[in-house]
């Protein structure tokens, strides 16, 4: 089995090295562990499949992390952490592992609105300006409900160091278009469609200030306390009605354009939300 995450890795490694192997582990100085690099430290590259698109692969690249090679290294030396009970490197490894999930859910959500919008045929008569602005509305609305549910789960300190790694790395993404990471995060036939407007993006990355545009979203949306409308209630007034006015606005769409805007993304926040809690194991 190919883990996905680092406490899968744990396990597995748990089962393939002896309780001997395992012990000499532990008791290295984390100065020593380089000598793993061409053992355990190539089975693992070869075996769970780091030089190539897999989920462990995809998972630290979300987390920052690119060579085949660190990867190995850091699982080697998460693993030394692990068996030496070490809580504080453990708790950083949490918050990586919290960004990573974090920005996983933001593309994957951006995947799934999009999916519904693009088929639409007021989208099909969009240029590609246009239709990459509707994509950026989408993200910085994404990370404006991301930093605000945030807040309320976990409080302002662990907010700022968790959102500060989320905007890294949506916006280092949106900066530096690489077709091969977009095929990664989102799948051949969803980056089929976006492929060319996040090229788009990265072009307007030289004369437009993605994090500007997030703070002016951060203030405008914050006026808007309430995310979604109950069942029954009227939308005017949150923030899935802003958001999907702005979507109709340069989509030039119909008032029922707009309720289903409106019904789709109180739907997939209403998701984030229980994903968000399940990432800090709120009950």
């Amino acid at each position: 089995m190919i883990p996905t995450n680092l406490e899968e890795c744990f396990s597995e490694l748990k089962k393939k090295l002896p309780l001997k192997e395992q012990e000499e582990l532990k008791n290295l100085s984390e100065n020593e562990l380089g000598q793993y690099h061409f053992g355990l430290g190539m089975w693992l590259r070869n075996n769970w499949q780091l030089h190539h698109a897999s989920p462990l692969h995809d998972y630290f690249k979300s987390m920052g992390i690119e060579h085949p090679d660190d990867m190995s290294a850091y699982i080697i030396q998460q693993f030394h952490h692990h068996l030496n009970d070490c809580k504080e490197e453990r708790s950083q490894l949490a918050i990586h592992e919290q960004i990573a999930l974090i920005t996983s859910m933001i593309t994957e959500t951006t995947s799934a609105i999009w999916g519904i919008l693009s088929p639409r045929e007021e989208f099909k008569k969009l240029d590609l300006g246009a239709a990459s602005k509707i994509l950026l509305e989408l993200v910085l609305f994404l990370l404006h409900f991301c930093d605000r549910q945030i807040f309320c789960l976990v409080g302002p300190e662990k907010r700022k160091i968790l959102m500060d790694g989320v905007l890294e790395n949506v916006f280092g993404f949106l900066e530096k278009y690489d077709e091969k990471v977009l095929l990664e995060r989102f799948g051949e036939q969803t980056s089929s469609n976006l492929n060319a407007y996040f090229k788009y993006l990265s072009k307007m990355a030289l004369s437009t200030d993605f994090r500007g545009a997030y703070n002016e979203r951060q203030e405008e949306y914050a006026v808007y306390k309430k995310l979604f409308p109950e069942e029954g209630e009227l939308p005017k007034d949150t923030l899935v009605w802003e958001f999907s006015k702005k979507i109709m606005q340069l989509e030039g769409g119909t008032p029922v354009g707009m309720m289903r805007m409106i019904r789709v993304s109180s739907e997939m926040i209403q998701i984030c939300i229980k994903t968000l809690e399940s990432i800090f194991e709120i009950k």
